[in-house]
């Protein structure tokens, strides 16, 4: 099921502002331009000591962005977290450890599975053994007893090894979100195609395209086969994988807002890139060393990564909110670096899809599934982002960077 299901487990079973205030009026900071900028301070009224003034560009600096920049944030963290608590708490496996299931399993090994019984090929590919066979039949039937239409429902539908029951198609143990996510798997590799052929090679940032590409790429791969076939290794891998495309993500915009060019900044660059590598490595090795997987802390991690992607990226496209003297905001119009913010906008609100925990349509189709395949229309927004992006550079560094318009 979704990770987000694993992060309400208590138990190890398989998953699933305050305003900064400032005493001085906007019209009193030097370097400050309204329609209306008030009166001239003077000596008597003015709040700022003279000793404290500073150059214009030293209060842009200084004090607008600490006027504003914590604003913002705070309350798409409050909205995030308020968000999280909201959510119905589920217990991921009150249906594998009811009675009746158990009951039920026990039978079908006693019965069926003594003879040793051959499965169907297609079963035998994705890993299906007699036991799991016997699961996927036993939960399935206790599902059917909680049908509105049967005389006497057994009960509400539960979730069987952090999962709702879901039907499967040719072994597929979660055909829809495998579906979905081959749809982003598809998004990605033709932006990763949009990428090589419409930048040119001495573009500087066309190799962290690509590379981002190719990791979400690789995430959604696995994502397909562990939708295919829960398996502890499928797992991992895409758990993993999803971590790995999260903080290359957070890499990336780094590099990307503060303009850490290798080039330019390479004691910078290099700190930066050793300091993700290292915390990615720590990060499976320590999941990989534990004798059950942490889902809870893995969750907060990828929580805690995402959220402050999505933090930059927003505070990027609103100068008000972000010290744009520090990063390359300066050097471009404020109507290209606007452009990401509905994006990461609508992919936060697609992740609250995760909270809309419910049981499958049809067996088929549940929020998790939904959230793939909302994800999937953002992915070629956010490349035909990256390309307009590359030509804003290009147009205001000619010298630094170039790029291929094609049609």
């Amino acid at each position: 099921m979704a990770a987000i299901l694993r992060s309400h487990a208590s138990d190890p079973a398989p998953r699933h502002s305050r305003r900064q205030w400032s005493p001085y009026p906007p019209h009193t900071i030097p370097g400050y331009s309204s329609r209306d900028p008030g009166p001239d301070p003077s000596p008597m009224t003015d709040p700022v000591p003279a000793q404290r003034r500073r150059s214009t560009r030293f209060q842009k600096l200084r004090v607008l962005p600490r006027y504003h920049v914590m604003v913002f944030p705070r309350r798409l963290v409050l909205l995030l977290v308020v968000a999280a608590a909201l959510a119905p708490p589920v217990s991921p496996s009150a249906g594998d450890r009811s009675p009746a299931f158990l009951a039920c399993v026990d039978e079908c090994l006693r019965t069926v599975c003594v003879a040793n019984p051959a499965l169907p090929l297609v079963l035998a590919l994705f890993r299906w053994d007699c036991r799991a066979n016997c699961q996927y039949t036993c939960m399935h039937h206790l599902t059917d007893l909680t049908s509105p239409s049967n005389p006497a429902p057994y009960d509400k539908i539960m979730q069987y090894h952090g999962k709702w029951p879901f039907w499967r198609v040719a072994g597929i143990q979660e055909p829809a979100s495998v579906l979905f996510s081959l749809f982003n798997l598809y998004a990605h590799l033709s932006g990763i195609r949009t990428i090589r052929a419409r930048l040119a090679p001495d573009t500087w940032l066309k190799p962290y395209y690509l590379l981002w590409g190719l990791v979400a790429a690789n995430a959604w791969i696995a994502s397909a086969l562990f939708h295919s076939r829960d398996t502890p290794l499928s797992e991992k891998l895409d758990y993993f994988s999803a971590a790995a495309s999260i903080l290359y993500s957070l890499y990336y915009s780094i590099i990307r807002i503060f303009r850490l060019r290798f080039n330019e900044h390479t004691t910078l660059w290099s700190i930066w890139t050793a300091i993700c590598t290292i915390l990615f490595l720590a990060h499976v090795l320590y999941l990989s060393s534990l004798p059950r997987f942490d889902y809870t802390y893995n969750t907060i991690v990828n929580l805690a990564v995402g959220l402050l992607h999505n933090i930059l990226w927003l505070g990027y496209s609103f100068p008000a909110y972000f010290p744009s003297t520090y990063t390359s905001a300066h050097n471009t119009s404020s109507k290209a670096r606007r452009k990401p913010a509905p994006i990461i906008l609508l992919t936060t609100f697609a992740t609250l899809l995760e909270l809309l925990d419910f049981p499958p349509w049809y067996r088929i189709i549940d929020a998790h599934a939904l959230w793939h395949l909302s994800t999937s229309f953002l992915v070629p927004m956010w490349y035909a982002f990256l390309l307009e992006d590359a030509r804003e550079e290009a147009t205001r560094n000619p010298s630094s960077s170039s790029v291929k318009l094609r049609s």
